[in-house]
């Protein structure tokens, strides 16, 4: 990609990217880049992806660390057998970020984000300054069992208006989200990630509500006769609240979107509980709080920790 923008330019550079990526998603296999197995050592996974990679690392880091760490990272290790965490730690260092986040999910995680889109335009109304509201939502529905989920990303949506393009910044990290813009013209048209700056496949949808939600399914309270309400979104504190008449034996868990349990917050047989639990070591995502009986029964309800 570097030869193709010294000698193309920018167009070049964009335009090898976009063919690598196409090449891994027609033909890669569905492993992490670190330790692949021996029948696709030299495959597209480990080139056309790593390059991919390599090319979504810059978007991230911007131009300035990434060349930086890229020269630091050489004359650190010349002579000398390297691995992934080396790599990482330099780029760290320069970059003056922790990078987990992104190692995690393309180095060591496997396949990629699956992103499901759509968008509402609303009209003015007497009661916005700004001529339309524009709506997304945006959702990973990768199979989980076979790819990282949920990828974070900065990302970016391209808003047009008679030729004319608007960028909108956001970072997807939560599996579902839905946000809105407020513009002064009516949009025609846009596009998720129009300059290709991430590995994906992309599904479009007409409406929002046409977009689908990912992660396990919520049961209904009438599964144990028990009322269980949470915080739908939150950052540090979460709060939870639950009764059970039958004071019967449960426990309360939190559940990732994947349905890996997290976090264990009581076990007993209380007919009224409330709490607040710090979570300010959580990851940003969508977790589900269940509340669950020896019998195997259980009801749960959605929560977001948005940053």
């Amino acid at each position: 990609m570097l030869v193709w923008e010294e000698k193309y330019g920018q167009e070049g550079y964009d335009a090898y990217a976009r063919w690598i990526m196409d090449l891994y998603l027609e033909y890669g296999q569905r492993h992490p880049l670190y330790d692949p197995p021996w029948s696709d050592l030299f495959g597209v996974t480990t080139y056309e992806k790593g390059g991919s990679v390599m090319h979504m690392l810059r978007q991230v880091l911007g131009d300035s660390a990434f060349f930086a760490g890229l020269k630091e990272y050489g004359w650190r290790n010349a002579n000398e057998a390297v691995i992934t965490d080396d790599f990482q730690d330099v780029m760290e260092e320069v970059a003056d970020q922790d990078l987990d986040w992104f190692f995690d999910a393309w180095i060591y995680g496997p396949g990629h984000p699956h992103y499901e889109t759509g968008w509402r335009v609303h009209p003015p109304s007497y009661q916005s300054s700004a001529a339309y509201e524009v709506e997304f939502a945006v959702s990973q529905m990768q199979n989980q069992s076979q790819h990282y989920y949920p990828f974070r990303m900065p990302a970016e949506i391209g808003i047009y208006h008679d030729g004319a393009e608007e960028i909108i910044s956001f970072i997807d990290s939560i599996g579902y989200q839905r946000f809105s813009v407020e513009v002064d013209y009516e949009p025609d048209s846009f596009l998720f990630d129009p300059a290709n700056k991430i590995l994906c496949e992309l599904v479009y949808h007409d409406d929002i509500d046409d977009v689908p939600q990912p992660g396990i399914a919520e049961q209904p309270v009438a599964a144990i006769g028990a009322n269980l309400a949470a915080d739908a979104l939150f950052t540090d504190l979460l709060h939870v609240r639950f009764s059970n008449p039958g004071s019967e034996p449960i426990t309360l868990s939190l559940y990732d979107a994947s349905g890996r349990r997290v976090k264990v917050f009581y076990q007993g047989k209380t007919r009224e509980f409330y709490r607040v639990y710090p979570l300010h070591e959580l990851a940003a995502g969508v977790y589900f709080v269940r509340l669950e009986q020896a019998s195997g029964s259980y009801t749960s309800v959605k929560t977001v920790k948005i940053r």
